[in-house]
């Protein structure tokens, strides 16, 4: 009799597991259509297009950064952002132009004959100019002080002044007392005389004039 029962209550418990499987399936299948598994598959699909659109932007920025490398490297000039605006002037430029140079003397300004204009010689990119030149003296002038160099080049030290200092007056347009307010230094080399050499003897006729040694 037990196992009569017991056999006849097999298929029930059979089909109680059975519909206790599909009840599973059902919530499973529910909870899938409830949209929770959705909301993970948005939330990747957001994250991968994030950084889909990271790395386009990252490669565009490092595309632009060579290209500028390749540029300046090719052309030897930086990009129109980076260039200098406003470039230093050459020294000196605007009085190199004009007829008259004004020379700060100290003692007030002294307007002289513009003799960078047509100089004998440049002797450096700060203006600096040999504006005379015979086989008894050179005669220099040097705008980052304003000064002025009488170079004595005959052994004849008297003759060679006295000449230089007449053509200095003549080409700076110039009056002596005007010549006087001015920096000027007038040497000899030592190859020209090793007796007078290493001294500043300035203009003759000026206060600070100083003779040659007598030989």
């Amino acid at each position: 009799m037990k196992a009569s029962i017991s056999n006849a209550s097999r298929p029930l418990r059979t089909r109680q597991i059975i519909s206790r499987r599909l009840a599973q399936s059902e919530i499973t299948a529910a909870r899938g259509a409830s949209g929770e598994p959705t909301k993970y598959a948005a939330f990747n699909q957001l994250t991968i297009a994030g950084m889909k659109k990271t790395i386009y932007f990252a490669v565009l920025l490092l595309i632009i950064i060579v290209a500028s490398v390749i540029y300046t490297a090719v052309t030897g000039k930086p990009s129109k952002n980076s260039r200098n605006e406003n470039p230093v002037a050459e020294p000196e430029n605007n009085q190199t132009q004009s007829d008259k140079i004004d020379i700060n003397t100290g003692k007030g300004i002294v307007a002289v004959n513009n003799i960078q204009k047509n100089p004998v010689e440049k002797i450096a990119f700060d203006g600096s100019v040999v504006f005379a030149k015979s086989d008894n003296y050179a005669m220099s002038y040097y705008p980052p002080d304003q000064g002025f160099i009488v170079t004595i080049e005959n052994p004849n030290l008297d003759l060679a002044r006295s000449q230089a200092e007449d053509e200095f007056i003549k080409l700076l347009g110039v009056d002596k007392e005007q010549a006087c307010l001015l920096k000027v230094t007038l040497n000899v080399p030592f190859g020209v005389s090793e007796k007078a050499a290493g001294q500043n003897y300035g203009l003759s006729f000026c206060p600070n004039g100083k003779p040659f040694p007598q030989n």
